[in-house]
């Protein structure tokens, strides 16, 4: 937040297997041995307001998407449910091979709460 106002930008959304995901890439330096695995990840997303960022994102690109391919609102729901695949919030830092979840966040809102969301941004 600058001022009040959220700032930010989708880095990367793709179509892979007939689903559209959302990537932001994060390059926070985190402290501890275990500081890019789930549960610290986790902590990470709430206390840095990553949660309602990737909220905003996943709003954004359905109001895009339904737009760009025309899909009525009644197909809405059901589209979300097939081709939403979920935001990736990558922790550069603490990607690794030897250890290959760690620095990935992966999470996927439910229809109505990016549908909420949709509401609030307008």
């Amino acid at each position: 937040f600058d001022r009040g106002f959220f700032n930010g930008s989708i880095d990367l959304f793709f179509e892979h297997d007939s689903r559209y995901f959302i990537v932001d890439w994060k390059t926070n330096l985190l402290k501890g041995r275990n500081a890019y695995s789930g549960d610290a990840l986790d902590a990470v997303m709430g206390k840095s307001g990553y949660c309602l960022q990737y909220l905003i994102y996943t709003a954004a690109l359905f109001k895009f998407l339904k737009r760009r391919l025309k899909i009525a609102p009644q197909d809405e729901e059901s589209f979300y449910n097939e081709r939403f695949g979920g935001v990736y919030y990558l922790f550069v830092r603490g990607i690794s091979a030897r250890r290959p979840d760690d620095g990935i966040f992966h999470d996927r809102p439910p229809f109505d709460t990016c549908k909420k969301m949709e509401g609030f941004i307008g």
